[in-house]
């Protein structure tokens, strides 16, 4: 079953604990600029939590002539092989969003690999920000929030006709 990460932005407080434990499984040390989550402050006091989207048609993977980034279709997950990366950069080029980044001590690309389906960021965000959703799951619960908004909408717009 197909998973993503999901932030709930008005619940983000910037407290970069995300970025923290992420760095600290991947490298070994807290240091957001190691980390493959980022908080942005975008304006004061509003934080926006970035990471890799997992594409459905990845651009950094297209890109990678190593084809050293490959979607994983069970999990939905798109890893890097770090023994096929060369460090040629194109997929840090690639991603629209600036979502893959260079490790200059480990000689390849980094993202996001969701921990292997337990991503720590979850569990470490304290104002429960990040969640790992199902994607079919995620996809209903919008639906219905549409669909009862729709009715609403109706319901009070049906008097109203000329």
């Amino acid at each position: 079953m197909a998973k993503m990460l999901k932030v709930d932005y008005g619940k983000c407080t910037g407290c970069r604990a995300c970025e923290m434990v992420c760095s600290l499984v991947h490298s070994g040390e807290c240091n957001p600029r190691k980390s493959n989550i980022h908080n942005v402050n975008i304006q004061d006091e509003k934080f926006v939590s970035v990471m890799c989207f997992q594409c459905e048609d990845s651009p950094c993977a297209k890109t990678c002539p190593m084809k050293a980034i490959e979607k994983d279709l069970q999990s939905g997950e798109v890893k890097v092989n770090e023994e096929r990366c060369v460090g040629c950069k194109l997929c840090v080029l690639a991603c629209p969003f600036g979502n893959m980044s260079f490790s200059v001590s480990r000689h390849h690309a980094v993202k996001c690999d969701l921990c292997d389906g337990e991503p720590q960021c979850v569990f470490y965000c304290s104002p429960g920000a990040i969640s790992f959703v199902d994607l079919s799951v995620e996809n209903l619960k919008k639906k219905e929030d549409l669909s009862q908004r729709i009715l609403e909408a109706y319901s009070t717009s049906k008097g109203n006709h000329c």
